[in-house]
């Protein structure tokens, strides 16, 4: 018995090993991926969670099941998911996300499944998964590793630094929170491991140039130090509380003149989404559809507000760069009190295991952070929101023991799930190869084959994109007229996009919708010289000579906040076009 009893600790520790090595290898699996074939990154994350969850399942012995808040009300928000999903949702829903949530769904379990001697493990998988993502800044700021984005040196496995900082913050304050722990129980050797790692993270997390991460560190870090330091809120005098509130909107002020524009474009967005939230304050428009909502209702606003002061950092978006704004706009006042009453409840008085400090700390990071950014497009972000708090001790409502008919059952399902991954995979990887080998050499019979495959992927966005700019690129003008309507209505909708549509209905004689088209993108971004042009040249090409004539005037006074080439080029051809009018008046 001592044996098997040996044995079977060891194989206990292997999957909270296993588990461990996924978050520190998360990021990277990411960062292998083309965009186009990112989708492969998610399923590789939810087969290496359900491999490690059918190990736990039918190796490790059974434990009691443990129930508390926190786990009712996530069962309850993703109950309304589903249903916001089924009978709120406009239109049909790439299958990509409901694999991500599954696998985030996993990762949970397996959070909640390990004993809490085990959590400093995977406590420390995060914080080695920081130092990593912060060897592989370092690498990029010294030429060593490219960048993931033309404009930023340094960006890790992610695309801007933004997710970037906001991932480094997480991992930082856990490593701090430990620290602090090790310091506590006068653990010397321990603190200065972690007091290291934390430095390292840090050094990286400056320069990823993100204020939301900053401001996440500011907040986390002052939380933890009150609790090391038994300071509760209410025991702190008033004049301390003003002090702070000062110094809180001084820090404020601060990160918002640093970089203004980007500020100002971010208050926009929050403005027109509140408009979003009100016309389906209840249920939400449903879940996936605020990309293809907020430029028109962007669009709306400017209508309204034609002398806005954010008319000059307005452009395309389809992120609303804050969390909660955006399960409010996608779910209602239903999904955001649920979501909402979840994360607080992480927050009770209850003991919540020796480890809560850390775990408290990096979700306070991370919901500080996800008010300014868009954690939940990022999965390694996003997996955070299942492993932290799954990793807490909360006071359990009811315990019972799984039986083995329930234990078969979670294992029947994680393989059926997987079976229905391996084949939306292979859907997946079919569209990809053939519009990769439709945009290497276009022709009839290579874009018949996308066609073919066009209804398995036909809401995914970056499949989309891909196709429809292609199309577009390659004169298929009657194609892009039964492909950009779709991609508009249930994916994402651009001014860009739309003159492109434009374009093609005026290449078939479809003026009044290309007139159409080009008017909304004008509306969509009010500062864009190109949507004007392209009314121009519709009017010069119908031969309306008065409103070409007034479109052609409006353009060469139009101020241009950056001038290039087009700019110049555009503005050249309507003072062109104005001196021939002249010349013919003659």
């Amino acid at each position: 018995s001592n044996l098997c009893r040996i044995g079977m600790k060891k194989v206990r520790y292997l999957v909270y090993g296993l588990f461990g090595g996924f978050v520190v290898l998360c990021p990277l699996v990411f960062d292998c991926f083309s965009a186009l074939c990112r989708f492969r990154a998610a399923f590789v994350c939810l087969y290496a969670l359900g491999f490690i969850f059918l190990l736990k399942a039918l190796l490790v012995p059974g434990r009691r099941l443990r129930i508390a808040l926190p786990d009712v009300l996530l069962a309850l928000y993703l109950s309304w998911g589903a249903c916001n999903l089924l009978f709120v949702k406009a239109g049909g829903t790439d299958a990509l996300p409901i694999f991500e949530w599954i696998s985030l769904l996993l990762g949970y379990l397996l959070a909640r499944s390990v004993p809490e001697r085990a959590v400093p493990l995977v406590l420390g998988a995060i914080v080695c998964s920081g130092c990593v993502q912060a060897a592989v800044g370092f690498l990029q700021w010294l030429d060593v590793l490219p960048s993931n984005h033309n404009l930023f040196p340094v960006t890790g496995s992610f695309m801007n630094p933004g997710p970037y900082g906001g991932y480094l913050a997480v991992c930082w304050v856990v490593g701090a929170g430990l620290a602090i722990r090790a310091v506590r129980r006068r653990r010397w050797p321990s603190a200065a491991g972690w007091a290291v790692a934390v430095l390292v993270v840090g050094c990286l997390l400056a320069l990823s140039d993100s204020r939301a991460a900053w401001l996440a560190v500011l907040l986390a870090l002052a939380w933890l130090l009150c609790r090391a330091a038994g300071i509760r809120w209410t025991g702190i005098p008033v004049g301390l509380k003003i002090a702070a509130a000062v110094v809180f909107a001084g820090v404020l002020c601060a990160l918002y003149g640093y970089k203004k524009g980007s500020a100002d474009a971010r208050l926009l967005i929050w403005r027109v989404s509140c408009r979003m939230f009100v016309e389906s304050p209840v249920t939400g428009s449903g879940i996936a559809s605020y990309a293809s909502r907020y430029m028109d209702a962007q669009s709306e606003y400017f209508a309204e507000n034609p002398q806005s002061p954010f008319l000059d950092v307005a452009g395309n978006n389809h992120r609303a760069f804050n969390e909660f704004i955006r399960v409010g706009c996608e779910q209602g006042a239903v999904g955001l009190l649920l979501a909402g009453g979840f994360l607080l409840s992480l927050f009770g008085k209850s003991r919540a295991g020796r480890f809560r400090d850390p775990i408290r700390g990096g979700i306070l990071a991370l919901l500080v952070f996800s008010f300014f950014s868009y954690t939940s497009d990022i999965y390694p972000l996003k997996f955070y929101y299942a492993l932290l708090p799954g990793l807490l001790r909360l006071r359990p409502l009811r315990t019972a023991t799984v039986p083995a008919v329930g234990r078969g059952v979670a294992v029947a399902l994680v393989l059926a799930v997987a079976g229905m991954a391996v084949r939306f995979q292979g859907r997946y990887e079919r569209a990809s190869g053939r519009l990769q080998d439709y945009m290497r050499s276009p022709s009839e019979e290579s874009l018949n084959r996308v066609k073919d495959c066009l209804p398995d992927v036909i809401y995914h966005p970056g499949f989309m994109w891909e196709y429809c700019r292609h199309l577009y690129l390659n004169r298929r003008y009657c194609d892009c007229l039964g492909v950009f309507p779709v991609y508009h209505a249930h994916v994402r909708k651009t001014s860009e996009t739309l003159c492109d549509l434009g374009n093609a209905y005026l290449n078939v004689y479809g003026f009044r919708e290309a007139e159409a088209c080009f008017a909304q993108a004008r509306q969509m971004i009010p500062t864009r010289i190109y949507p004007r042009y392209c009314l121009f040249r519709l009017y010069r090409s119908q031969g309306d000579t008065l409103r070409a004539r007034q479109t052609a005037e409006a353009l060469v006074a139009f101020p241009v906040r950056i001038m290039n080439s087009t700019s110049i080029r555009i503005k050249a051809e309507a003072r062109n076009y104005l001196k021939h009018l002249r010349r013919n008046d003659w």
